[in-house]
């Protein structure tokens, strides 16, 4: 079973991979199989139906997963375990559908995520309304670099400045920026969100986008406490993600991919938007507005009280 999971992490995108296990895994269980076969068997169909799911991008549970007809398909599939030996899907196939396809990047350790691409232009409708006309605007886990290069190519009159604990991703900012030659793109810093000490002193606005649900409750507390010491008055906090409204999920899909993060590390989930405001205010920020997103995103403003 680890193998066929590493294939299909080659295969297809993270993000895709991920939300397709998440609905595998809450249609398993919302259909009783993992109490009516053994742990081989449960972890076949798991496989088998996460492989479906990335390979028709049926993410609606709605649509797909909680039907009939599925349960009965892995049901069947179910006494077959036993004997037949799992794979992952055609390479071909995969290929001819779009998935885990690379875009041409300008070196081997330049990285690319597909997700950049497909939330970034209503990301930046969101900034024109909240970022200052100059400055520094420090962005917490800018991941590939690729967001960092396309903001700082919308707003150039703002000084932009990346950051991320994951030394691959430093390498890709890098790279990116390089090959951009962007002049208000600064070079990457490595910053933890919970860190303590931090190498700047201060920033115009921030902005994290899709970390919070993927990191400890810890860097939630020090992106509030390090937004709280770096923003001057009035500067603006912007988050970016999914997040549980007034403790229920906006989608079946998010309450599936909370599935799969909990799975992966019992420190990550999607957050109740709730608890990120209360840790906001303890330190300084007021919440200022919710703007729902596609895909059941929402992008979250603060700002820093007098």
């Amino acid at each position: 079973m680890r193998l066929i999971m590493a294939n299909f992490e080659t295969m297809f995108t993270k993000p895709l991979y991920t939300v397709a296990f998440g609905c595998a895994e809450l249609s398993i269980r919302r259909g009783g199989i993992h109490k009516q076969y053994g742990r081989r068997q449960v972890e076949f169909i798991r496989g088998m139906a996460t492989g479906f799911a990335a390979a028709n991008r049926l993410f609606d549970l709605e649509k797909g997963f909680k039907s009939i007809k599925h349960m009965a398909c892995y049901h069947r599939i179910a006494g077959s375990a036993n004997h037949i030996k799992c794979s992952a899907p055609d390479r071909a196939t995969a290929r001819r559908l779009g998935y885990g396809q690379r875009m041409n990047t300008p070196s081997e350790k330049a990285r690319h995520f597909p997700a950049t691409a497909r939330n970034r232009d209503v990301i930046a409708d969101v900034l024109r309304r909240y970022l200052p006309a100059t400055g520094t605007v420090l962005e917490i886990g800018s991941g590939s670099g690729e967001p960092s290069i396309y903001f700082a190519g919308l707003f150039p009159n703002l000084r932009w400045q990346p950051s991320d604990p994951d030394h691959l991703n430093l390498e890709s900012i890098a790279a990116w920026r390089e090959a951009a030659g962007t002049d208000n793109l600064c070079a990457p810093l490595p910053i933890n969100a919970s860190d303590v000490i931090l190498p700047i002193d201060s920033a115009d606005a921030m902005m994290c986008i899709n970390v919070i649900h993927i990191s400890p409750w810890d860097a939630t507390e020090g992106l509030m406490r390090n937004a709280a010491k770096l923003l001057p008055a009035g500067a603006p906090l912007y988050l970016y993600g999914p997040y549980r409204i007034g403790g229920a999920h906006t989608a079946s899909s998010n309450e599936a991919f909370d599935i799969s993060l909990r799975s992966q590390n019992e420190t990550w989930g999607v957050r109740d938007l709730e608890e990120v405001s209360a840790e906001a205010e303890k330190n300084g920020l007021d919440f200022i507005e919710r703007i729902e997103m596609p895909s059941n995103n929402q992008s979250v403003i603060f700002r820093k009280t007098a």
